[in-house]
């Protein structure tokens, strides 16, 4: 009891209340530091929320539904230091886009299809990840829009494929046939972080952006189909970005039907496999701007909802707690096979490649009095 009265925050707290302001504690202030739109240079306007902003700008302004957030404090050189709070990078998930906002009308559908190339882009690069400079001077917390660090990152940004399923046959698109790239991120929610300074965005409801029309079970496996419906990949596609046509000479669009459509048995010609690409764990250096985000997919596929990291302890593995967020799902934790070296702290994603892409990942499975063990998840046990 004494522990707990030491802990006391000692404001006082904000009366409940149903009208939409934002209240804070008498002593407090709050004001927007990193808005939908807002750009991250000086070469773009300012935002003017009516729906009339370029869709291309949209890669240098923040996304849309700002989720997943870390604090990285910058030291005097420069570079990462968790005691620094004067300065820092924020790196903030864009889980999703509202279209209503985004353009003047709103979406324009004509028969089932997305018409509006223009449209559709600006939706795909108001999703991902932003990296933001942010200074505090004079009590306030500003954005500093001339820093190198600042960075997009969209459903566009090409990314590595990491860990156990990289180069697996189930990862070959028309984009990487080797199974080791894919573009972009989509439908980032919650976040995590890592010992070394970087940062962990999860692809939570990526399965809903796919279309998959009825027709295609005909072209699959049984083992597949088991697993595009227990992923929920059927349907035209959350947002239709698929249905733009004519599509680009690269199917910026097409590669969101996960259709068979080509005539190759390893899906080498299509996007097929794309689903496969997304659910994972990203690993992104906000230290470097030139840097490629890499999928990690040692830490398993599913809807993912943060991944926190647990004690950080030098000379014993790292661990990392995960949950997907879909109905009756479950919780997991990833056990690097490499034990903790401080040594490796500003490593970026080399250092990453050392703890995230091999390590063994286990399943909670819980008692009626909340008990339970771990099991591990691996091929040909459990």
């Amino acid at each position: 009891q004494a522990a707990m009265r030491q802990l006391k925050l000692n404001f006082s707290a904000v009366p409940k209340h149903t009208t939409d302001v934002l209240r804070v504690a008498p002593g407090y202030s709050w004001s927007v530091l990193f808005a939908t739109g807002d750009p991250l240079d000086t070469t773009l306007p300012p935002y003017e929320n009516d729906g009339s902003d370029d869709a291309a700008g949209f890669a240098r302004r923040a996304g849309d539904h700002h989720d997943g957030m870390h604090f990285f404090g910058i030291g005097r050189h420069g570079r990462w230091d968790r005691h620094a709070s004067d300065r820092a990078l924020l790196c903030i998930n864009h889980e999703a886009a509202t279209a209503a906002f985004l353009h003047p009308k709103g979406q324009t559908i004509v028969d089932g299809r997305r018409i509006s190339e223009e449209e559709v882009q600006k939706e795909m690069l108001a999703h991902g990840v932003s990296v933001i400079e942010a200074r505090r001077q004079g009590g306030r917390w500003q954005r500093v829009t001339d820093s190198r660090f600042n960075r997009r990152i969209t459903t566009f940004t090409d990314m590595e494929i990491r860990g156990p399923a990289a180069r697996s046959p189930q990862l070959f698109t028309q984009y990487s046939q080797t199974g080791t790239r894919t573009r972009g991120t989509v439908a980032n929610c919650a976040s995590g972080h890592t010992p070394w300074g970087t940062y962990l965005a999860c692809e939570e409801n990526w399965a809903g952006y796919f279309r998959r029309l009825p027709a295609d079970d005909a072209k699959r496996s049984p083992q597949e189909l088991a697993a595009l419906k227990r992923y929920g990949i059927g349907g035209p596609g959350r947002e239709l970005w698929a249905s733009v046509q004519p599509d680009t000479a690269d199917r910026r669009y097409g590669r969101w039907d996960a259709s068979v459509r080509g005539t190759s048995a390893d899906g080498k010609d299509d996007y097929r496999n794309a689903p496969n690409t997304f659910g994972w764990v990203v690993e992104i250096d906000p230290f470097d701007p030139q840097s490629t985000p890499k999928k990690r997919t040692a830490l398993g596929r599913f809807a993912q909802e943060g991944a926190w990291p647990g004690p950080v302890v030098p000379g014993r593995p790292l661990v990392w707690y995960m949950g997907c967020d879909a109905r009756g799902e479950y919780i997991y934790k990833f056990v690097s096979a490499a034990v903790w070296d401080p040594a490796d702290i500003g490593r970026g994603c080399a250092a990453g490649d050392k703890y995230l892409d091999d390590g063994r990942l286990y399943v909670a499975r819980f008692d009626a009095d909340g008990s339970g063990e771990w099991l591990e998840l691996k091929l040909g046990a459990n």
